[in-house]
Protein backbone atom coordinates (compact mmCIF):
# COMPACT_ATOMS: atom_id res chain seq x y z
CA UNK A 1 0.00 0.00 0.00
CA UNK A 2 1.22 3.52 -0.73
CA UNK A 3 2.79 5.79 1.99
CA UNK A 4 -0.44 8.39 2.52
CA UNK A 5 1.50 11.92 2.63
CA UNK A 6 -0.91 14.37 3.55
CA UNK A 7 -0.20 16.77 0.74
CA UNK A 8 -1.42 14.20 -0.98
CA UNK A 9 -3.95 12.60 1.41
CA UNK A 10 -5.81 15.76 2.15
CA UNK A 11 -6.73 16.00 -1.41
CA UNK A 12 -8.15 13.05 -0.90
CA UNK A 13 -10.23 14.11 1.47
CA UNK A 14 -11.19 17.57 -0.25
CA UNK A 15 -13.32 15.66 -2.72
CA UNK A 16 -14.61 12.97 -0.41
CA UNK A 17 -16.10 16.10 1.55
CA UNK A 18 -17.28 17.89 -1.50
CA UNK A 19 -19.43 14.54 -2.75
CA UNK A 20 -20.78 14.39 0.93
CA UNK A 21 -21.58 18.18 0.71
CA UNK A 22 -23.22 17.80 -2.76
CA UNK A 23 -25.21 15.18 -1.48
CA UNK A 24 -26.16 16.99 1.75
CA UNK A 25 -27.32 19.67 -0.27
CA UNK A 26 -29.92 17.87 -2.50
CA UNK A 27 -30.77 15.88 0.44
CA UNK A 28 -31.69 19.21 2.31
CA UNK A 29 -33.52 20.28 -1.16
CA UNK A 30 -35.82 17.18 -0.96
CA UNK A 31 -36.33 17.82 2.54
CA UNK A 32 -37.50 20.87 1.68
CA UNK A 33 -39.72 20.57 -1.33
CA UNK A 34 -41.15 17.36 0.98
CA UNK A 35 -42.26 19.39 3.54
CA UNK A 36 -43.73 22.15 1.07
CA UNK A 37 -45.58 19.61 -0.64
CA UNK A 38 -47.15 18.03 1.94
CA UNK A 39 -48.13 22.07 2.85
CA UNK A 40 -46.97 21.43 6.30
CA UNK A 41 -44.65 24.81 5.81
CA UNK A 42 -44.79 27.40 3.33
CA UNK A 43 -41.80 29.29 2.21
CA UNK A 44 -42.15 31.61 4.36
CA UNK A 45 -42.36 29.69 7.24
CA UNK A 46 -39.20 27.59 5.69
CA UNK A 47 -37.43 30.86 5.37
CA UNK A 48 -37.63 32.10 8.77
CA UNK A 49 -36.42 28.98 10.39
CA UNK A 50 -33.22 28.97 11.50
CA UNK A 51 -33.63 25.59 13.21
CA UNK A 52 -33.28 23.80 9.60
CA UNK A 53 -30.04 24.97 9.11
CA UNK A 54 -28.52 24.44 13.04
CA UNK A 55 -29.91 20.61 12.80
CA UNK A 56 -28.39 19.90 9.43
CA UNK A 57 -25.10 21.36 11.04
CA UNK A 58 -25.10 19.52 14.37
CA UNK A 59 -26.49 15.78 12.16
CA UNK A 60 -23.37 16.70 10.49
CA UNK A 61 -21.01 16.92 13.78
CA UNK A 62 -20.46 20.90 13.98
CA UNK A 63 -20.96 20.88 18.23
CA UNK A 64 -19.00 23.94 20.04
CA UNK A 65 -15.56 21.76 19.64
CA UNK A 66 -15.65 21.98 16.07
CA UNK A 67 -16.70 25.67 16.08
CA UNK A 68 -13.62 26.69 18.29
CA UNK A 69 -12.22 29.69 16.64
CA UNK A 70 -8.27 28.28 17.03
CA UNK A 71 -9.75 25.65 14.30
CA UNK A 72 -10.49 28.58 12.25
CA UNK A 73 -6.88 29.67 12.47
CA UNK A 74 -5.25 26.67 12.32
CA UNK A 75 -7.22 25.95 8.96
CA UNK A 76 -6.36 29.10 7.65
CA UNK A 77 -2.11 28.53 8.74
CA UNK A 78 -2.56 25.18 7.13
CA UNK A 79 -4.23 26.05 3.77
CA UNK A 80 -1.59 28.99 3.52
CA UNK A 81 1.26 26.14 4.16
CA UNK A 82 -0.20 24.27 1.05
CA UNK A 83 -0.39 26.47 -0.91
CA UNK A 84 3.40 27.77 -0.33
CA UNK A 85 4.46 24.12 -0.82
CA UNK A 86 1.82 23.81 -4.05
CA UNK A 87 3.56 26.84 -5.36
CA UNK A 88 6.85 25.71 -5.04
CA UNK A 89 7.19 22.82 -6.52
CA UNK A 90 5.46 20.17 -4.38
CA UNK A 91 8.37 18.70 -2.87
CA UNK A 92 8.12 16.05 -0.58
CA UNK A 93 10.67 14.55 1.76
CA UNK A 94 10.22 11.23 3.11
CA UNK A 95 12.35 11.27 6.46
CA UNK A 96 11.14 7.84 8.15
CA UNK A 97 14.80 5.74 7.55
CA UNK A 98 16.47 8.86 9.54
CA UNK A 99 13.31 10.32 11.88
CA UNK A 100 14.01 7.64 14.77
CA UNK A 101 17.78 8.37 14.74
CA UNK A 102 17.22 12.24 15.12
CA UNK A 103 15.42 11.36 18.39
CA UNK A 104 18.72 11.45 19.59
CA UNK A 105 20.48 13.52 18.04
CA UNK A 106 21.00 17.36 19.93
CA UNK A 107 19.91 20.34 18.33
CA UNK A 108 18.75 22.86 20.71
CA UNK A 109 22.29 24.89 20.78
CA UNK A 110 22.58 25.19 16.93
CA UNK A 111 21.56 28.54 15.19
CA UNK A 112 20.79 27.96 10.93
CA UNK A 113 21.46 31.26 9.94
CA UNK A 114 23.21 30.13 6.37
CA UNK A 115 21.02 26.56 6.27
CA UNK A 116 18.67 26.87 3.70
CA UNK A 117 16.05 24.72 3.26
CA UNK A 118 16.55 22.44 -0.22
CA UNK A 119 13.04 24.52 -1.80
CA UNK A 120 11.16 27.74 -0.47
CA UNK A 121 8.89 25.49 1.03
CA UNK A 122 8.69 21.93 1.51
CA UNK A 123 6.81 18.58 3.28
CA UNK A 124 8.68 16.54 5.29
CA UNK A 125 6.90 13.29 6.46
CA UNK A 126 8.24 11.13 9.55
CA UNK A 127 5.39 8.42 9.69
CA UNK A 128 4.58 6.79 12.82
CA UNK A 129 7.83 5.08 14.13
CA UNK A 130 9.19 8.36 14.43
CA UNK A 131 7.70 8.43 18.12
CA UNK A 132 5.87 10.99 17.93
CA UNK A 133 2.38 9.76 19.49
CA UNK A 134 -0.15 11.78 21.09
CA UNK A 135 -2.11 9.13 22.21
CA UNK A 136 -3.39 5.09 20.84
CA UNK A 137 -4.75 6.89 17.57
CA UNK A 138 -3.29 9.86 17.05
CA UNK A 139 0.54 11.16 16.00
CA UNK A 140 2.21 14.03 14.32
CA UNK A 141 2.64 12.47 10.88
CA UNK A 142 4.94 15.83 9.34
CA UNK A 143 5.41 19.03 8.83
CA UNK A 144 5.03 21.40 5.98
CA UNK A 145 8.57 23.96 6.25
CA UNK A 146 8.18 27.38 4.42
CA UNK A 147 11.16 30.33 3.88
CA UNK A 148 9.54 33.24 5.74
CA UNK A 149 10.79 37.00 6.40
CA UNK A 150 8.44 39.59 8.78
CA UNK A 151 10.20 42.91 9.05
CA UNK A 152 13.49 41.73 8.07
CA UNK A 153 13.46 38.89 10.20
CA UNK A 154 14.27 35.62 8.42
CA UNK A 155 12.74 32.82 9.92
CA UNK A 156 11.42 28.89 8.94
CA UNK A 157 7.17 28.53 9.88
CA UNK A 158 6.79 24.94 10.79
CA UNK A 159 3.17 23.66 10.60
CA UNK A 160 3.10 19.91 12.06
CA UNK A 161 0.27 17.87 11.03
CA UNK A 162 -1.31 14.47 12.39
CA UNK A 163 -2.45 11.29 10.92
CA UNK A 164 -6.12 11.05 9.24
CA UNK A 165 -7.29 7.48 10.06
CA UNK A 166 -9.61 6.00 7.51
CA UNK A 167 -9.01 9.28 5.35
CA UNK A 168 -10.47 7.65 2.22
CA UNK A 169 -13.77 6.75 3.46
CA UNK A 170 -14.41 10.17 4.48
CA UNK A 171 -17.21 11.01 1.96
CA UNK A 172 -18.92 8.27 4.83
CA UNK A 173 -17.78 10.59 7.87
CA UNK A 174 -20.02 13.73 9.29
CA UNK A 175 -18.26 16.65 7.89
CA UNK A 176 -17.69 18.06 11.19
CA UNK A 177 -16.04 15.24 12.53
CA UNK A 178 -14.11 15.60 9.56
CA UNK A 179 -13.26 19.07 9.88
CA UNK A 180 -11.89 18.20 13.28
CA UNK A 181 -8.75 15.58 12.08
CA UNK A 182 -8.16 18.20 9.38
CA UNK A 183 -7.46 20.50 12.21
CA UNK A 184 -5.81 17.94 14.74
CA UNK A 185 -2.27 20.74 13.64
CA UNK A 186 0.12 23.07 15.24
CA UNK A 187 2.27 25.94 13.94
CA UNK A 188 5.69 27.47 15.38
CA UNK A 189 8.61 29.28 13.96
CA UNK A 190 12.41 29.30 14.21
CA UNK A 191 13.70 32.89 14.44
CA UNK A 192 17.18 32.05 12.21
CA UNK A 193 19.71 33.94 14.29
CA UNK A 194 18.32 32.75 17.45
CA UNK A 195 19.35 29.22 18.54
CA UNK A 196 16.45 26.63 17.95
CA UNK A 197 16.73 25.83 21.88
CA UNK A 198 15.57 30.02 22.24
CA UNK A 199 13.39 29.25 19.68
CA UNK A 200 11.80 26.39 21.41
CA UNK A 201 11.42 28.28 24.66
CA UNK A 202 10.08 31.82 23.59
CA UNK A 203 7.83 31.31 20.35
CA UNK A 204 6.09 28.57 22.11
CA UNK A 205 3.11 26.55 19.60
CA UNK A 206 -0.20 27.47 17.92
CA UNK A 207 -3.52 25.06 17.51
CA UNK A 208 -4.92 22.19 18.82
CA UNK A 209 -4.88 22.37 22.55
CA UNK A 210 -3.89 18.56 22.49
CA UNK A 211 -0.70 19.14 20.73
CA UNK A 212 0.23 22.32 22.68
CA UNK A 213 -0.53 20.29 25.68
CA UNK A 214 1.86 17.29 24.59
CA UNK A 215 4.58 19.72 25.44
CA UNK A 216 7.37 17.52 25.29
CA UNK A 217 6.31 15.58 21.80
CA UNK A 218 5.62 18.95 20.38
CA UNK A 219 9.71 19.85 21.26
CA UNK A 220 10.68 16.46 19.51
CA UNK A 221 8.93 16.87 16.22
CA UNK A 222 10.22 20.42 16.36
CA UNK A 223 13.97 19.08 16.61
CA UNK A 224 13.00 16.42 14.13
CA UNK A 225 12.09 18.64 11.70
CA UNK A 226 15.31 20.74 12.20
CA UNK A 227 17.67 17.55 11.94
CA UNK A 228 16.03 17.10 9.11
CA UNK A 229 16.57 20.79 7.52
CA UNK A 230 20.42 19.84 8.76
CA UNK A 231 20.53 16.57 7.17
CA UNK A 232 19.37 17.75 3.80
CA UNK A 233 22.19 20.30 3.68
CA UNK A 234 24.85 17.82 4.09
CA UNK A 235 27.52 17.44 1.23
CA UNK A 236 26.81 14.30 -0.96
CA UNK A 237 24.07 13.18 1.81
CA UNK A 238 22.14 10.43 1.03
CA UNK A 239 18.49 11.64 -0.95
CA UNK A 240 17.36 9.63 -3.80
CA UNK A 241 14.13 11.01 -5.58
CA UNK A 242 12.23 7.49 -6.22
CA UNK A 243 9.20 6.12 -5.73
CA UNK A 244 8.56 3.76 -2.63
CA UNK A 245 9.55 0.45 -1.92
CA UNK A 246 6.17 -0.91 -2.34
CA UNK A 247 5.36 0.50 -6.12
CA UNK A 248 4.59 -1.74 -8.58
CA UNK A 249 8.48 -2.27 -9.91
CA UNK A 250 7.74 -3.45 -13.43
CA UNK A 251 6.07 0.13 -13.50
CA UNK A 252 7.97 1.90 -11.88
CA UNK A 253 11.11 1.06 -14.74
CA UNK A 254 8.94 1.94 -17.26
CA UNK A 255 7.92 5.51 -15.81
CA UNK A 256 11.95 5.90 -14.98
CA UNK A 257 12.99 4.87 -18.17
CA UNK A 258 12.33 8.42 -20.04
CA UNK A 259 10.17 10.95 -21.16
CA UNK A 260 8.17 9.10 -24.04
CA UNK A 261 4.58 7.77 -24.16
CA UNK A 262 4.43 4.36 -22.59
CA UNK A 263 6.34 6.40 -19.27
CA UNK A 264 3.78 8.76 -18.90
CA UNK A 265 1.33 6.39 -18.72
CA UNK A 266 2.99 4.87 -16.43
CA UNK A 267 3.31 7.75 -14.41
CA UNK A 268 0.14 8.14 -14.88
CA UNK A 269 -1.07 4.66 -13.86
CA UNK A 270 1.02 5.12 -10.14
CA UNK A 271 -0.26 8.02 -9.52
CA UNK A 272 -3.78 6.80 -10.03
CA UNK A 273 -2.84 3.72 -7.85
CA UNK A 274 -1.46 6.53 -5.02
CA UNK A 275 2.27 6.02 -5.97
CA UNK A 276 4.04 9.16 -6.43
CA UNK A 277 7.98 10.19 -6.53
CA UNK A 278 9.24 11.36 -3.58
CA UNK A 279 12.89 12.20 -1.83
CA UNK A 280 13.95 9.93 0.36
CA UNK A 281 16.23 10.53 2.82
CA UNK A 282 18.84 7.54 4.72
CA UNK A 283 17.91 4.95 1.73
CA UNK A 284 21.75 4.22 1.30
CA UNK A 285 23.29 5.11 4.34
CA UNK A 286 21.00 3.83 7.36
CA UNK A 287 20.56 0.85 8.36
CA UNK A 288 19.08 0.14 11.74
CA UNK A 289 18.70 -2.37 14.61
CA UNK A 290 17.15 -3.02 18.12
CA UNK A 291 14.82 -1.62 20.60
CA UNK A 292 13.97 1.98 22.28
CA UNK A 293 16.87 4.50 23.42
CA UNK A 294 17.80 4.08 27.04
CA UNK A 295 15.86 6.74 29.37
CA UNK A 296 19.05 7.39 31.01
CA UNK A 297 22.87 6.33 31.80
CA UNK A 298 23.30 4.52 34.95
CA UNK A 299 26.39 3.57 36.24
CA UNK A 300 27.65 0.47 36.58
CA UNK A 301 29.51 -1.96 39.60
CA UNK A 302 32.72 -0.85 40.51
CA UNK A 303 32.99 2.75 38.86
CA UNK A 304 32.50 1.56 35.47
CA UNK A 305 29.58 2.43 33.86
CA UNK A 306 27.19 0.12 31.61
CA UNK A 307 27.17 0.13 28.08
CA UNK A 308 25.28 3.23 27.07
CA UNK A 309 24.41 5.03 24.18
CA UNK A 310 26.05 8.71 23.78
CA UNK A 311 23.39 10.88 22.10
CA UNK A 312 24.51 12.14 18.59
CA UNK A 313 25.05 15.47 17.91
CA UNK A 314 25.88 18.47 14.35
CA UNK A 315 29.25 19.76 13.86
CA UNK A 316 29.87 22.94 11.86
CA UNK A 317 33.20 21.82 10.12
CA UNK A 318 35.77 23.84 8.05
CA UNK A 319 36.68 22.54 4.51
CA UNK A 320 38.35 23.57 1.12
CA UNK A 321 41.06 25.17 0.26
CA UNK A 322 42.33 27.42 2.95
CA UNK A 323 39.92 25.82 4.89
CA UNK A 324 37.15 28.62 3.93
CA UNK A 325 34.15 26.80 3.86
CA UNK A 326 32.17 25.63 6.39
CA UNK A 327 29.63 23.02 6.29
CA UNK A 328 27.27 20.73 8.55
CA UNK A 329 28.61 17.16 9.77
CA UNK A 330 26.46 14.44 11.72
CA UNK A 331 28.05 12.34 14.36
CA UNK A 332 25.39 10.01 15.06
CA UNK A 333 24.33 8.33 18.60
CA UNK A 334 26.92 5.70 19.55
CA UNK A 335 27.38 3.05 21.96
CA UNK A 336 29.66 3.73 25.21
CA UNK A 337 31.37 0.64 26.74
CA UNK A 338 30.22 -1.77 24.17
CA UNK A 339 32.85 -4.32 25.06
CA UNK A 340 30.31 -4.96 28.42
CA UNK A 341 27.55 -6.11 25.80
CA UNK A 342 24.64 -4.32 24.69
CA UNK A 343 23.51 -1.80 26.13
CA UNK A 344 19.81 -2.48 27.63
CA UNK A 345 18.21 -0.92 25.25
CA UNK A 346 18.97 0.78 22.06
CA UNK A 347 19.14 1.32 18.27
CA UNK A 348 22.30 1.00 16.62
CA UNK A 349 23.15 3.31 13.54
CA UNK A 350 25.19 2.57 10.95
CA UNK A 351 25.99 5.84 8.98
CA UNK A 352 27.80 5.36 6.21
CA UNK A 353 29.32 7.73 3.21
CA UNK A 354 26.86 6.85 0.10
CA UNK A 355 28.80 5.72 -3.31
CA UNK A 356 28.49 7.96 -5.90
CA UNK A 357 27.41 11.27 -4.17
CA UNK A 358 24.34 12.91 -3.84
CA UNK A 359 20.97 11.84 -4.91
CA UNK A 360 19.50 15.45 -5.91
CA UNK A 361 16.42 15.84 -4.49
CA UNK A 362 13.51 16.05 -7.04
CA UNK A 363 10.54 18.27 -8.49
CA UNK A 364 7.41 16.56 -8.34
Amino acid sequence: MATQYHPIRIETVERLQKAREDANAGNLQRNILKLMATRSAGIQDIASDRDILARHRSEEGFDADANASWRTEIMQEIRSARGSFRERGRNIFDMTLVAGMFRRVDVDDLEITDTPLPFPAVFMHFGVDAGLRLDEELWIDGAYLREMDTDGVPSIALTFVCNHPDHDRADQVPLGTTYKILTAAATTEIIRDLSVGYSIRTVGFKGDPRLLGAKEVMKQALRMAVNGLLYLNIPKGDVEYAYGAEAPRKLVATATAGQGQRSTRAREELEQLGYIRVNFAGRRTMLGAGAQPPSSGAAGHHGTAEPHWRRGHWRRVVVGAGRTGREWRLFPPTIVNRQGGEPAAGRIYIVREPEGGQGRPGNQ
